[in-house]
This record gives C-alpha cells, structure tokens and sequence, in this order.
C-alpha cells in the first residue's frame, strides 16, 4: 500500500521522468518551446535555490506577482519538491491591496515581473523580510536574486519532504465580485480529486492543444487548465493575457483543439472580423465559466460546429462542480440545454435547499449546497468567514440553482443579489437571461432598488452592441413582451461598460454603488 507522500509525488511528478522529451508548452510572447524535462530541472533549480539562500522550509509561503510566465510552472513543481506553499497575487492589485495580502499571508519570498517594479520597490522598503525575486534577467536594487541567477543555480535532485494529503499546497484568492479576494487553502488532496473531475469531465489527453490565457492568480487558470493538462502531458500555449490579435494565428498555427475562457474572450473572437473565416475544425469543445455566455455568444461558436457549452465552479470546491457531459453531445443536444450549467461531476454532490435548510423537489428553486473530495480546508487566517462558508460539511454557495428532471442543474440567480418585490423573489439571472436575447443588447446587469409601493423593483444596467440604436423605452416594450409583469425592470440605464474584474465577473458592490439609487 502506497503512503500518501508516494501517492502525491507520482501523481504530480511522474510526468516529468515518464515523458521528459515531450512538449509541455510553447510560450507565445518569447517564441520558447518547453519540454517536460526542461520544468525538471528549472523547477529543482528553483527548490535548491529557495531552500539554501531564501531558507524556506515547509509550509513556508512562496509569493508571484506576474503576468503569465514559465516562472508560474516552476513554482508549481517546486512545491512537491519542498512543501512550501504557493500564492499568486494579482498583477493588477494596487501596492496598498498588495500590502493587506502580504500581512495577512507573510510570504517569505516574493517573485515579480519587471514591469511591476515600482510596486515591488515601494513593498520592499515596507517589507524587508521578504526576499524578491524577479523574474527577469536583471537583479533590481534590494532583490536577494534575479532569475537568471536560480536558473544557474545546482539542479542537484533532493530527497522530497514528507507530504500529507491534508497538507496546504496553495493558497488561491477567491475571484468573487465584492472586490475583497479572500485566500483559499488548497490541499494536496483537493488538488489529486480536482484533476481527476476536470479529466474525467471534459476528456482532456496527451493528444490536446490547449490555448491558456487565463490569468494564473485565479482558481480556473490553475484547477480548470494548467494542473490536469500538466497532469495527462497535454501541451499548452501561453499568452502573458488574453490578445483577440493573437488567438486566431494560434489557432491556425498550433492547431488548438480545446478553449477554455469568459464571455468577454468569446465575445471579442467573435466580434473580430477574423472570425468569420476562421477554422474551427479542430476545435472539439469550448467551455465557458466565471459567468454564464449569453444565447448570441454560445450561437456564433454552435453555427461553427463547435460544442460550447456553459459551466459552473468556486474556488472553494475544486473548482469543478458541474458540467455538461460534452465529449457525449451534440451541438443540438447542447442548444437544447442551453441555459444549463450540466450535471455534478465526479466526487461532487449536491442540494438545493430552501430557507428552512429543506430539500426541494426538482423544478423548484433553492440555495445550492455543495460537498465534494476536492473541497478547500478554509480560508487562511480567516476562521469565521470559513465557518460561515461550511456548515455541516456543506459549502453554502450563495447561488440559487434548480434541476431539471433530467438531471441537469441552472443556475437562476444570487441569494444576495435577489430582491424582493410585493413580496415575491425575483432573481436578476432569470430577467437576465431573457434580455441577452434583444437584439441591441451587448450586455445587462440587472439589480433591485429601493420602491415605496414594492419595496423593490428590478433595475436593468445596459451596454448597447456597436451600431444599435436602441433606448430604454425600446427595452421595457420588449420585457413588457417577455417578461411576467413582476420582472419586467422599472428601470433601464444605458452605460458604457459593466464593471467587472479580470475574468469578466460583474464586480456588484461597484454596480450598485454607480447605479443603485434612482430619484
């Protein structure tokens, strides 16, 4: 019987001795391919580096701030090789967000990108017992290395420290929409448990090209992408961020045959004049998350012959929690479920309950609660936002769901984004749904104010598609057509753009503090 540190170091390592010639990722903005056995050595490297000059030892937190780069991948396996455990801060977070993560989490070392260096400089002067790194090729003033420097540093192969399942690999910060990220612990066996469901879901091998351009401070990058594909020796192409000038060459040049991205990627492939003419044969599948794609978007891929489907996860649970069964349907059949977000995946299980913590029949709406082998151990430092989270085993998601007889889960709204009007619930995902089908419309974020008579009412935030010219008045006839009488918006506000974070998740207390109040 294997122990678990075997268990651990095979099922994470093995690919590197197994397939050390074969291509595991081509990074686009250098033009540098990488090989399995290159992330061997760069990552003992790295290791051999941290624990001899940096001192870390396990459990010790290591810190990048960065675009995405190799560097982000190194980390990965230099994990299993010292027990450190992992964080990745996003690049856009200003120096005084930055701070609060950094007191909250106190990383040992810090790696960052050139073109963060201003920040990195104003954190060092505040924090100088953390070592920096960056990830260039030139030592900055007050850096303990460059690294140019790790890279030439002993590959010498170190005996591995003792791993348990229930050991924190990473800590992976909450892409949530209040704007206060909170930092998830993800354990080894959340880890193992994840890359089996995603695996098993989408069919991903060693056959796939995979274009990752998600950004790899957040769960999806990491959980949904990087880990399984690494895992089944898939090769990948990397972009430092999401380029529409880039992505169709890739398509055509590395011949991709799986996309994962957010509504905004989607909708500027498909509005880019390349689009009409591009290949998408080899394409199988396109899976869709952080928010669900609207009707227009997911019928531009389908009338391509492309499977795109939505799909629904959280940091906390894997994040794979359901999916569409896409390697068994066909655009038809997913056309059919179009407003689904699939089925549990393995290891998943759910309820949708109602206010008194009841089940509730399928058809009926409730808060979905969901327990799975690839659940986080809490958020660090954080214990009564952890309990608030779990109760009983089960995450209380926030999201109302409900199932149909099928089997196949919808997601209708937010607990905390629903409103009540004349004493009914109206949850904004269902109004919203139903919108994205108007013509004009771009994109729609709907939320409840204030009303005398009802207590509240629905209003709608809209951005127009280029070139429409239609108006509020135009709207409400068309929910007045659409919509029963209780969800029809008493509101329409046309604006600019929808705020939202960086993978296209509506940023809501921003959303209600620009448009919450009407007079």
């Amino acid at each position: 019987m294997m122990n678990d540190n075997e268990i651990i170091r095979d099922f994470f390592m093995s690919r590197l001795e197994r397939d050390g010639k074969s291509e595991t990722l081509l990074d686009y903005t250098t033009g540098i391919r990488y090989y399995y056995q290159d992330f061997d050595v760069r990552s003992r490297k790295l290791a051999n580096f941290l624990t001899d000059k940096a001192k870390i030892k396990k459990g010790d937190r290591v810190a990048i701030c960065a675009g995405n780069c190799v560097q982000h991948i190194d980390m990965f396996y230099a994990i299993v090789r010292t027990g450190y455990i992992m964080t990745s801060y996003n690049v856009k977070l200003t120096e005084r967000e930055l701070s609060e993560l950094i007191l909250k989490e106190k990383p040992s070392v810090l790696l960052y990108e050139e073109e963060f260096k201003e920040k990195a400089a104003a954190l060092k002067k505040r924090f100088p017992e953390v070592a920096f790194i960056s990830t260039g090729n030139k030592k900055q003033e007050g850096d303990l290395a460059c690294y140019q420097e790790v890279l030439e540093y002993s590959d010498e192969d170190r005996s591995l420290p003792d791993h348990q399942f229930e050991d924190i690999a990473m800590l992976v910060h909450t892409g949530g929409t209040t704007g206060i990220p909170k930092a998830a612990m993800i354990s080894y066996r959340a880890l193992y448990y994840n890359v089996i469901n995603q695996v098993t879901a989408y069919g991903v091998n060693n056959r796939d090209v995979v274009y990752v351009c998600l950004p790899l401070f957040h769960a999806a990058a990491w959980n949904s992408l990087l880990m399984p594909l690494l895992y089944v020796g898939a090769r990948m192409v990397m972009t430092r961020k999401f380029d529409k000038k880039d992505v169709f060459q890739i398509m055509k040049q590395e011949h991709l045959t799986f996309l994962l991205g957010v509504p905004t990627i989607f909708q500027y492939m498909m509005e880019d004049p390349a689009f009409e003419t591009a290949d998408f044969s080899e394409i199988g599948r396109i899976r869709c998350g952080a928010a669900p794609a609207s009707l227009e978007i997911m019928r531009a891929y389908w009338k391509k012959g492309v499977r795109f489907c939505n799909g629904y996860g959280m940091t906390e649970v894997g994040p794979g929690i359901l999916a569409m069964p896409i390697n068994s349907m066909s655009v038809k059949d997913i056309e059919e479920k179009r407003l689904s977000v699939g089925k549990p995946m393995v290891y998943v299980k759910l309820r949708i309950v109602n206010e008194k913590g009841e089940d509730v029949p399928k058809g009926e709406k409730g808060e979905l609660f969901i327990r799975s082998a690839a659940m986080f151990s809490g958020y660090w430092g954080d214990p009564e936002e952890t309990e608030l989270a779990l109760q009983n085993g089960w995450m209380h998601s926030g999201d109302i769901a409900q199932q149909d007889e099928e089997g196949y889960y919808y997601i209708v709204g937010r607990k905390k984004n629903m409103f009540i009007s004349h004493g009914e619930n109206i949850y904004p995902v269902e109004i919203e749904n139903i919108m994205k089908e108007y013509p004009g419309i771009h994109e729609v974020c709907v939320i409840g104010v204030p009303d005398k008579r009802k207590g509240e009412v629905g209003k709608a935030i809209v951005v127009l598609r280029e070139g429409s010219k239609a108006t509020a008045e135009d709207i409400k006839e068309y929910c007045s057509k659409n919509l029963a009488k209780i969800k029809q918006p008493k509101y329409v506000e046309i604006v600019e753009e929808i705020p939202r974070n960086s993978v296209g998740k509506v940023l809501m207390s921003k959303v209600h503090e620009l448009y919450g109040n009407v007079d």
